[in-house]
């Protein structure tokens, strides 16, 4: 039996549409949207998109995940219970420490990741990062400028999408006053934020309340942590008229509140041309803004400027959005080292930019 197809009430009169609902139809098969788990995991789609968001905000709340995943109170409750009962995620309890991962779900509103849960996470982002890179790897040998074209015309077509959508729920809030009253996550609006060179008032006050407050949230790092910290930053600050170092702050242009720092120090590595990424972090106000990526942007024009051959940074396992952020500006994980600091002992990833053309330095 064959079926013709309706045509819709608005005759379609640009060629491009059928070809870009057709590219979407087959990205979503190649991502594997719609097979019951992703790749090689045992996660569903929407448990791994779900897992990504709690990794991306440290601690996300189900209003949260539901309004930017989209999902509905069933999908997000399956998702949820999904990575709860893997150990990928654990309930937290607001003003207090984890709570029991025997807690249901539907008791809990806010997650974080475990320990296994970063473990899947990055196994998640290497195989997300091996299939774009063959990708673009294949496209390039036919089209050297096939990488820009697909980044540009992916975010803009992304964002030209969550555009209408905000537009679309805005008008609709405007229609239905009750309905936006009972609204308990409304639409996030974009941080208007610029990026500032050098010192500024409130710098490390600040660079010390952003830090202390996820690592001490997020691993206990307490008092030895802010000690040691707050000495290092405020040599580096007392260094920052040397040409070699230098401070970026993100200021949220609303409120003129300091919400990212990071800092390019090019002397404390003791190494020629060597330069160290420092201390680089957001506020939790503005993260999935871009005010992160514009940071480190203006640290590595920073670092061509002055022309440096290599740039070295340390993170862990756990900081996965950062990871992503190092990567696409060119850094590669060298290696993962035990180190003794702020008085305890923990892994270490070992992060390293260097020059095209150029070999890394011992």
């Amino acid at each position: 039996m064959s079926c013709t197809v309706a045509q819709p009430q608005t005759p379609n009169t640009d060629p491009n549409i059928p070809q870009i609902r057709a590219a979407s139809r087959q990205l979503a098969r190649e991502w594997g949207f719609f097979r019951s788990t992703y790749e090689d995991t045992s996660l569903s789609p929407a448990a791994t998109h779900c897992l990504i968001e709690i990794a991306e905000r440290g601690v996300a709340t189900d209003a949260g995940l539901r309004h930017v995943l989209r999902f509905d109170n069933h999908t997000l409750a399956r998702a949820v219970s999904e990575l709860v009962d893997a150990g990928l995620v654990e309930p937290v309890l607001e003003g207090s420490g984890v709570a029991s991962r025997r807690m249901t779900s539907r008791r809990m509103t806010s997650r974080r990741m475990t320990s296994r849960g970063c473990a899947v996470l990055a196994s998640i982002d290497d195989m997300a990062t091996g299939q774009v890179q063959t990708a673009l790897t294949t496209a390039e040998a036919v089209d050297p400028a096939a990488a820009a074209t697909i980044v540009s015309g992916l975010q803009l077509y992304a964002t030209t999408l969550h555009a209408l959508r905000m537009r679309q729920e805005a008008a609709q809030t405007a229609r239905d006053p009750l309905a936006a009253a009972a609204s308990t996550q409304p639409a996030p609006q974009p941080a208007a934020v610029t990026i500032q060179a050098g010192y500024r008032p409130g710098l490390l006050a600040r660079a010390m309340d952003m830090n202390t407050a996820y690592f001490f949230t997020h691993h206990g790092w307490g008092m030895q942590f802010e000690a040691d910290l707050s000495a290092s930053l405020a040599d580096l600050l007392r260094r920052l008229d040397r040409p070699m170092n230098q401070a970026w702050t993100a200021i949220d242009a609303r409120t003129n509140r300091i919400v990212g720092v990071i800092f390019i120090d090019g002397e404390d590595l003791g190494l020629p041309g060597v330069a160290h990424l420092r201390s680089f972090i957001v506020d939790d106000s503005v993260r999935g803004s871009g005010a992160g990526k514009k940071l480190i942007a203006a640290a590595m024009a920073f670092v061509d400027e002055v022309g440096f051959e290599e740039v070295r940074l340390n993170t862990t396992r756990e900081l996965a959005a950062a990871r992503r952020l190092y990567r696409t500006f060119g850094f590669v994980e060298a290696r993962e080292v035990e180190i003794q600091e702020f008085g305890m002992v923990f892994g270490h990833l070992q992060c390293v930019w260097k020059r095209p053309g150029l070999q890394a330095t011992d």
